[in-house]
């Protein structure tokens, strides 16, 4: 049973007389984003009337408006009890309200913390573990079939780590530690069979088991204070993969395991055992790697909201929804009106623009005419907007204004403004949520829960960028490298030359200057392109493609002073430069921007972004260095001997 199924009969009932459903609030931290969603939509599913933010409040809405609002209509709250929202002021005022008009609270315990004497002594249920028996004794309570339960909450501690996991999270932590725990295991069995009277042989031993230890509590420890990316906790899964092999060698060398004997008895001894542990660690590891961090809702639960965990979402919470929630049918027919709309946008942002017109007509809807006033204003917001132009927009056209976020941006107190409003995140140019946008402001109400729209100030400091953008930029780095590293060397080599610091039998004739400069050049530019076109969007679409262009022509000619891929192809790095640029093209012309003046006050990047970026370039230029000065002092001091 979905939401609005819930709110019928409740309507239903009311008119036989009978009492409305209470509304339950469910207040919690946007670090337990996941978590919190879990429970409103199981409680949903249960019968129980929700008030779930990211239902209630659509795009364009004054989201501190909208949350006063259902704090206000509610009868009771739900709590996610974490560190993070018991320090958050926003939660501490929805729960103080409903704790000062005496109207009952619950508390659901995410992690150990130490609770304010507010929220002492009332009805606690610890879903640190157990989340399903949980769920039933909070159900049975919410309906009144059951009396409460007041769990203990143990006290938060120095290192931020529990004693109670889900099943989910052990089988992560167990993959994380997965070679160590096999190699572990060999080691007490050798030790318990007497097999070898010294199991440590050499120090090779020791690191084998040492560097899976050191791995695994680099990824773990993260995990466990849930400051660790998707993509790492994947990483740190799939190095134990990788380190399965050598493990199970040196492990089987350190107890004269037979391990590759086709003798039955050696077979049936201890090698079976040492067979056995490592080939359920491995079968652990795969069934980790791609069956549990791909479905789990346990794992997802666990985690902070970030954009890699998107399709997990949806495989793990679409179920308990009728209608998809986070990705909207393209083919689903909703009921809808036409409405008439202004988009507003910096000119750098023009492409965006007409792309989300696009789609908007698509709908139905209808630029207005200069001279009408449209239902709804749809400002284009990225790093080169103005932030006092936006926060003009933001007082003009208070309670019709919806903030699409075309890049990733610096959320400072100039855009307080603009905060307000939840947004949609169309960073990545996905037709899905502007699609999903149209829809909702042509019927609001029957779109509540077919895009839940989770953008807030929070989340968009965070980089991301659509797909070919993305692949761009990564080619265009190693592109940059690749020619710079034998642009310089032909350089220095003809330097050398000159300068008679090689022998002159040694001397190759084959060098052009001219060409080695021009790589030089190509791969300066695919730097520059990095940085200035893919990161702070201020090179064109027309300067950046024509650029690569001339980019993929310098390769392709100057094919022959690059390491051939096979005999008298010198064409192929330009061909695969080429199917980059299509793709990115293709993909995301849109989000370059066009020609437009530098705004004094633009909003920017987040900071740390762009010293992440920094350190990146100058890890990259250091590499190539790094690997020319090798390539000289090698040709000077093993020249003379060639």
């Amino acid at each position: 049973m979905n939401l609005e199924t819930a709110q019928e009969i409740d309507s239903s009932l009311e008119g036989d007389g009978q009492v409305e459903a209470p509304i339950t609030f469910v207040s919690y931290s946007r670090r337990q984003l996941y978590f919190a969603e879990s429970i409103a939509l199981h409680l949903q599913k249960h019968g129980i009337n929700v008030w779930f933010d990211l239902q209630q409040l659509q795009a364009g809405t004054v989201w501190a408006e909208g949350l006063e609002g259902g704090v206000r209509d509610a009868d009771r709250l739900v709590l996610i009890v974490s560190k993070a929202s018991l320090e958050s002021p926003y939660t501490r005022a929805e729960w103080l309200e409903l704790v000062h008009r005496g109207d009952p609270v619950v508390l659901i315990l995410f992690e150990p913390v130490d609770l304010p004497e507010e929220l002492q002594g009332l009805p606690t249920y610890d879903f640190r573990s157990g989340f399903k028996r949980n769920l039933q004794d909070l159900v049975a309570f919410l309906k009144g079939d059951a009396e409460p339960r007041y769990d203990r909450v143990p006290a938060g501690n120095r290192f931020g780590l529990s004693s109670r996991f889900s099943g989910a999270v052990w089988l992560t932590l167990t993959a994380h530690f997965g070679c160590f725990i096999a190699y572990g295991l060999s080691l007490l069995v050798a030790i318990i069979l007497g097999i070898k009277e010294n199991i440590f042989p050499n120090a090779y031993f020791w690191s084998i088991a040492v560097f899976p230890l050191a791995v695994g509590a680099w990824y773990a420890i993260p995990f466990l204070n849930h400051t660790h990316e998707y993509r790492k906790v994947k990483r740190g899964v799939l190095i134990n993969l990788l380190l399965i092999i050598p493990t199970f060698i040196a492990a089987g060398l350190m107890g004269d395991f037979m391990i590759f004997s086709y003798d039955l008895a050696d077979l049936l001894g201890a090698s079976l055992i040492y067979w056995f542990i490592f080939g359920g660690m491995t079968l652990l590891l795969l069934f980790v790697y791609l069956y549990l961090l791909r479905y789990s809702q346990g794992l997802l639960r666990w985690m902070c909201p970030e954009d890699d965990l998107q399709r997990l979402r949806r495989r793990a919470h679409q179920w308990l929804t009728t209608k998809e929630v986070f990705g909207v049918i393209e083919e689903m027919e909703v009921p809808s009106t036409a409405v008439t709309y202004a988009i507003h946008a910096d000119d750098a942002d023009a492409p965006f623009e007409r792309f989300i017109e696009g789609l908007f007509k698509e709908e139905g809807h209808r630029c207005a005419r200069e001279d009408e006033e449209p239902q709804h204003h749809v400002v284009v917001l990225s790093n080169r907007s103005s932030a006092a132009w936006a926060q003009t927009l933001a007082n003009e056209h208070a309670g019709k204004i919806v903030f699409v976020v075309a890049s990733t941006i610096e959320f400072t107190e100039s855009l307080a403004e603009v905060g307000r409003y939840q947004w949609v995140d169309s960073r990545d140019m996905n037709r899905r949520e502007i699609a999903a946008l149209a829809r909702s402001l042509g019927n609001t109400d029957a779109c509540k829960r077919e895009a839940a729209l989770e953008t807030t100030p929070a989340m968009i400091d965070q980089w991301k960028v659509p797909t070919g953008i993305s692949a761009l930029k990564r080619v265009l780095e190693w592109l940059g490298i690749y020619v710079l590293v034998f642009g310089l060397t032909d350089l220095i080599g003809a330097a050398m030359n000159i300068l008679e610091l090689i022998p002159t039998e040694l001397q190759s004739e084959d060098g052009d200057s001219v060409r080695s400069a021009a790589l030089v050049l190509a791969g300066v530019i695919c730097f520059w392109l990095a940085e200035k076109g893919l990161v702070y969007r201020k090179v064109t679409s027309t300067q950046f493609y024509g650029l690569l262009v001339g980019i993929i022509v310098i390769v392709t000619v100057s094919g022959e002073a690059l390491p051939k891929f096979t005999e008298d192809v010198y064409w192929l790095p330009g061909a695969l430069m080429l199917l980059v640029v299509l793709n990115s093209w293709f993909n995301g012309r849109a989000w370059l921007p066009a020609f437009s003046k530098i705004q004094r006050d633009e909003v920017g990047i987040k900071q740390s972004i762009d010293r992440s970026f920094k350190k990146k370039r100058v890890l990259l230029v250091t590499v190539s260095v790094f690997i020319i000065v090798v390539f000289v002092v090698y040709t000077l001091i093993a020249g003379p001997g060639l």
